[in-house]
């Protein structure tokens, strides 16, 4: 508070008879005392019904913003995840479109690749391949067995391993 200024502050207590506003005030120092500058006491049954209708409304329109207010600060409502969650799905949206922008280039490097006969990839191919994969992503494999029968297209494999779920789904998507 500024030197040479003044605080207010106002109470109104309200009970089965009567209706009470005090206003009080205090100089900037902290030692001040406080100082009544107004009392005023009036019955209710001097009250019109409108001015008790006023006051009330006044009272629920305070009680009404103050609990908004409260809401908004506990984030009751959920907007502040909601923003996050919005930001979230806007940066993998950003890094799609990224991914997706160099999908050309990526086909062209595929193209450019000398072309892989299947006659030469075989099942054994298959299992270096994955038991290369497991050892980078921490997994262990118990098994890796041909699961197909005769010459296709696809070797599938049976694969026994131990790992955590975060290693797996690396494991899946390499």
């Amino acid at each position: 508070m500024q030197e040479g200024t003044q605080r207010f502050t106002a109470g109104i207590d309200v009970n089965s008879q009567a209706v009470r506003l005090v206003v009080v005030s205090q100089r900037s120092h902290a030692r001040a005392a406080l100082n009544i500058e107004y009392v005023r006491t009036v019955p209710l049954e001097a009250w019109s019904c409108r001015r008790c209708l006023i006051v009330v409304l006044l009272i629920a329109a305070l009680v009404f913003a103050l609990g908004a207010h409260g809401w908004m600060l506990a984030d009751l409502n959920g907007a502040k995840a909601s923003r996050v969650a919005l930001s979230s799905a806007v940066q993998r949206v950003a890094d799609a479109k990224r991914v997706l922008s160099q999908l050309p280039a990526l086909r062209a490097q595929v193209a450019a690749l000398p072309a892989r006969s299947s006659a030469t990839w075989t099942s054994a191919d298959d299992v270096r391949l994955v038991s290369q994969v497991a050892a980078e992503n921490a997994v262990t494999l118990f098994a890796v067995e041909p699961s197909g029968a005769g010459i296709e297209s696809m070797h599938p494999l049976q694969i026994i391993a131990r790992t955590d779920f975060v290693h797996l789904m690396a494991f899946l998507r390499a």
